[in-house]
């Protein structure tokens, strides 16, 4: 059987949760506690001196790959501190996200899609906040057109 749903990220409870409203200090936990050695993180002017000095270091050709260390990673990126080694809450978000469809993919299905999935079902995803697409939002407006063809001032139930 084959379900059409709705790719709204609201329907993608996963097992980890939604990460994009994880404050920074909640996801450096989370990639501590899923033992993430290693992240990598876009290359830009502040990461350039980076390559080539310090040995952790990956050079890759858009990104560097650093140790993970998550005291450093919680630390404010203040003036005077390392801000090359430091990844944004975003940043950290696609590293965790890279890391866990290599290390633990389970992690990051949805758990309504993990249900059906067992039991032998597809699911058919359309584009989320895309109301004609929706076999349900049809069914309605027809219900709909069909009350107001039919309305008439003054009418009453029986």
């Amino acid at each position: 059987m084959i379900f059409v749903a709705d790719n709204a990220p609201y329907h993608h409870a996963r097992e980890i949760g939604s990460l994009a409203s994880v404050k920074k200090k909640d996801l450096v936990l989370m990639m501590d506690e899923f033992g993430v050695e290693h992240v990598d993180l876009p290359l830009n002017e502040a990461r350039l001196p980076l390559i080539g000095q310090d040995e952790d270091v990956m050079d890759g050709e858009d990104c560097i790959q650093i140790s993970f260390d998550p005291e450093e990673q919680r630390k404010q990126a203040v003036r005077g501190a390392n801000r090359a080694r430091i990844g944004t809450a975003g940043e950290l978000r696609i590293a965790f996200v890279t890391y866990l469809k290599h290390h633990d993919p389970q992690k990051l299905d949805c758990m309504v899609e993990m249900y059906l999935k067992e039991g032998g079902h597809q699911i058919l995803w359309t584009p989320p906040y895309c109301p004609e697409l929706q076999p349900i939002e049809l069914f309605w407006a027809a219900g709909k057109n069909h009350a107001a063809l039919y309305f008439r001032e003054g009418q009453r139930m029986k």
